[in-house]
């Protein structure tokens, strides 16, 4: 699993930040669809085209994912590091501070937020997709999805983004994780 010293072995157990992101990336998703099913204004209904409606699935979880890495990156980045150097969060927000400023906190982000547009777009758009299609297939076309449904509607979301978030993901990591070599009075390794 990892390779090297030990400052390059990353930890593969959720951590609370990421279980958090995940419950709040599936109550936003449940909220999205729950909009979605009634769109119009008091004064006139505006016809969804599906196009219309594909887009604003990718749109939103787009901008959701820049929304999130621009705010979680100071959280990622500390729990990514603690995780590398097997220390506790205060000790990993003070190096940061000490070499690097608070600036710091942000190493990453860019590849991160970058790395959220197709990722959480293609999560709003896939799951927003895949519980149209389990619910044809079983026939509930009108009333609420059951849990077995709304279940196999989030299972078929995850292997399509875990082919795109991974090669992000791997980015990202190897950019937080240089402060530890920044640290040491290393050059970074990674811009």
């Amino acid at each position: 699993m990892a390779s090297g010293s030990s400052s390059e072995r990353l930890c593969l157990a959720p951590s609370p930040a990421a279980v958090l992101d995940q419950v709040s990336t599936n109550v936003c998703i449940s909220i999205a669809a729950e909009r979605s099913t009634t769109r119009g204004s008091a004064t006139r209904e505006v016809q969804e085209t599906p196009l219309m409606h594909e887009v604003r699935s990718f749109s939103g979880g787009a901008f959701g994912g820049v929304c999130l890495a621009l705010a979680g990156n100071p959280l990622d980045l500390v729990k990514t590091n603690q995780q590398a150097q097997h220390c506790g969060a205060g000790k990993v927000m003070a190096s940061v501070l000490r070499h690097e400023g608070l600036r710091g906190f942000w190493r990453g982000a860019g590849t991160c937020a970058l790395g959220n547009i197709p990722v959480f777009g293609m999560v709003y758009w896939s799951h927003d997709l895949s519980r149209r299609l389990v619910a044809r297939a079983s026939g509930n076309t009108r009333g609420p999805a059951s849990v077995g449904e709304v279940a196999l509607a989030g299972s078929l979301v995850a292997f399509p983004v875990s082919l795109v978030w991974t090669p992000f993901e791997l980015v990202k990591n190897k950019l937080q994780i240089q402060g530890t070599r920044v640290a040491a009075g290393h050059p970074a390794k990674y811009k």
